[in-house]
């Protein structure tokens, strides 16, 4: 985004977007969501009302130099049109002028400016590109990537092409301390040059890469980077990406900057490691991701086998990165960083095996591996944390031998040891108020949502009861806090998927929609289209993408391939209740098929079977599909019996459920007739 465009504000038709805060907004002042690229595009046309912007140029401009196909623009086109309240092809706003690009059509006020608005000049004129600078962006982000294939064997031959590159381009540089950065020329001098479309005190961790022979050292590379991520996460003024979310980006390919801009961070920390029989060299650096200045960049030296002074290396390293970034730490928040979290070496390793296995492990097998760990020190906090993390996970599929409630009962047993050994944390409450969710305790769960909001924590460290005020009947309450935690971990595509259910069962169907665009966009196979299901069964839409749903059942998703046909779909669910249910999940979607049919007995009975399991599977009946399940005698005396009822007598009536006299309704509905 051009930096003087920041303090623009636009207004259209009832419409207003904010440069600076990246907000788009209709007529009565609701947020409409758009992904960063579309916001661009419609930014550039906003600007140059009128005048036809080719699509070469609004490729060059909103992509920023990137390599894309013209599917993309097309699609970001489409995005905006539909935010806009027009369909996919034309619309009132935005037109396609044939062999030429796109045109704003609407009259446009624009506010904030210090000057008259410069147009370009000329009839149906493409705005100038200046093909020198992005020559010298395609020309450095190749000597990166083939830096990063070949290794520092190669360092001096780049530099020397960076330097002739640069010098002929009249462009400025700015040399680090370990390393030259070659994907991005910096265009300013200022080491802080905010960039209005971004995270304001944020940094995304690149995974390190590891220039040693020996595989086992890969270990110990995933384990720095993992853990300076958790040591930066301390600090609560400072906006960490999740390392779930940068190394999906990462794996994607690209450059650093390439990451960056889809990580939507101001700063970005690379680095590279040399493990050598048990010391490793660590070289790091931290640049500005929007104008590749340098903040800050040093080299550690570091014994493997000193847990001590491995854990030592990581806190300097993180308030050295504060300090760059001129972000407020807190004494308790230092104090953690430079404590060790066990004493065991051999339990730390554990650890670090079952945290960097990302997608190559099942959770069975990281449940083992977290075990192992606390057998060796019961007092290792992070370890309880992420075993009740996996036990909260595995109570949706028990382990063969264990049931729902044996899942529950772990994971309070160890969110309860993290609250012990870590009082001033955030997610050790969260986490706790979901296992008394799952347990039936909602009393419980509103003194655990009593302490997190003692502790003043944001949205973001909220993520984990998110899912039990939709269960409570809270919508957007759950929507602001799973929007606010994907500022951090935007390819969290469960949370993505139930941001989708929020919106929906809120009443804003448009924003589901954009999510799941969203969501496709970063993968194909996804909890969103899972979720996306029992959207269509509530919107009397096709369902789509069934070979995209690897969290159900085959059987189901033959059901679901011919939803509409009524004795098929009566027979699935006939054999599927006399079954009772091995997935849960299928629960919920043969309750919803039922009901969508019109058969409230068999989807309440279903619901039912799902609630027994996981109480929390509430959340799934405030959806559409279900609006007349929600009338029945069943339903209320479901609600009854699973403590809604009281919860809600004690700390207030949501506004799909309400009182009358000795009784109570759930007549509300998202999208009344």
């Amino acid at each position: 985004m051009d930096v003087s465009k920041s303090h623009l504000v636009y207004r259209f038709q009832g419409f207003v977007l904010e440069v600076r805060n990246r907000r788009l907004t209709d007529s009565s002042g609701h947020d409409i969501k758009l992904s960063s690229r579309a916001f661009d595009a419609l930014v550039e046309l906003l600007h140059h009302q009128g005048q036809i912007l080719g699509k070469d140029y609004l490729m060059e401009t909103v992509w920023q130099g990137l390599v894309v196909e013209e599917n993309n623009l097309n699609q970001a086109i489409s995005l905006v049109r539909k935010a806009l309240g027009g369909s996919t092809g034309e619309s009132v706003f935005i037109k396609t002028v044939s062999g030429k690009g796109f045109c704003f059509v609407a009259d446009v006020q624009i506010e904030g400016l210090a000057d008259p608005l410069t147009q370009p000049t000329g009839s149906a004129a493409e705005p100038p590109i200046a093909s020198a600078t992005l020559a010298s962006k395609k020309g450095a982000a190749f000597l990166w990537n083939a830096y990063l294939q070949s290794g520092v064997a190669v360092v001096a031959l780049v530099l020397l092409l960076v330097v002739i590159v640069v010098n002929y381009l009249d462009t400025n540089t700015v040399a680090g301390p370990n390393t030259v950065d070659l994907a991005r020329p910096a265009t300013v001098s200022s080491a802080r040059v905010e960039n209005p479309g971004s995270i304001p005190d944020s940094i995304a961790v690149i995974p390190f890469v590891n220039l040693g022979q020996d595989s086992g050292s890969d270990l110990f590379v995933l384990g720095l980077h993992d853990e300076l991520i958790n040591q930066l996460t301390k600090i609560r003024n400072l906006k960490v990406i999740s390392r779930d979310s940068v190394i999906s980006v990462a794996e994607k390919g690209g450059s650093v900057f390439e990451m960056a801009d889809l990580l939507n961070v101001e700063s970005v920390m690379t680095g590279s490691i040399l493990v050598v029989d048990d010391h490793a060299r660590i070289n790091l650096q931290m640049q500005n991701a929007d104008t590749a200045v340098v903040l800050w960049g040093e080299s550690f030296e570091v014994d493997t086998r000193n847990l001590s002074e491995m854990i030592s290396a990581q806190a300097e390293i993180a308030m050295k990165v504060v300090t760059a970034l001129e972000v407020e730490v807190k004494p308790p928040e230092s104090a953690s960083m430079a404590a060790l979290p066990t004493k065991s070496f051999e339990a730390y390793r554990y650890f670090l095996t079952a945290r960097n296995s990302h997608n190559h492990q099942a959770n069975e097998e990281k449940w083992d591996l977290f075990r192992k760990a606390l057998e060796l020190d019961p007092d290792y906090a992070e370890a309880h944390l992420l075993f009740a993390s996996i036990n909260s996970l595995l109570m949706t599929g028990p382990m063969e031998g264990f049931t729902y409630e044996d899942h529950q009962q772990l994971m309070l047993q160890s969110v309860e040891a993290f609250i012990r050994l870590e009082p001033g944390r955030s997610e050790g409450y969260a986490l706790k108020a979901v296992a008394l969710g799952t347990g039936r305790d909602w009393n419980g769960v509103a003194e655990q949502l009593a302490v997190l909001n003692q502790l003043g924590v944001s949205g973001a460290e909220k993520k984990y009861v998110a899912l039990l005020l939709m269960s409570l009947g809270d919508f957007q309450g759950a929507a602001s806090i799973y929007q606010e935690s994907l500022l951090t971990e935007p390819a969290n595509l469960y949370s993505r998927g139930l941001l989708m259910a929020a919106h929906e069962m809120a009443g804003n169907r448009e924003l589901a929609r954009q999510e799941y665009a969203l969501g496709n966009e970063l993968k194909t196979v996804w909890w969103g289209n899972t979720v996306n299901v029992l959207l269509a069964l509530g919107r009397n839409e096709p369902i789509n993408a069934t070979d995209n749903l690897a969290d159900l059942s085959p059987e189901l998703i033959q059901v679901l391939d011919n939803f509409q046909d009524h004795e098929l779909v009566n027979q699935g669910i006939e054999r599927y209740l006399a079954g009772s249910g091995i997935n849960s999940r299928d629960d919920v979607f043969y309750s919803a098929l039922a009901a969508h049919h019109g058969d409230m007995e068999s989807a309440n009975a279903l619901l039912r079977i799902a609630m027994e399991k996981v109480s929390t599977s509430i959340f799934w009946a405030w959806l559409p599909v279900f609006d007349e399940v929600r009338r029945t005698g069943e339903f209320r005396q479901m609600l009854v019996d699973f403590g809604l009822v009281a919860y809600w007598q004690q700390h207030g009536w949501p506004e799909v459920c309400q009182p009358h006299a000795d009784t109570f309704s759930c007549d509300w509905v998202a999208y009344p007739n």
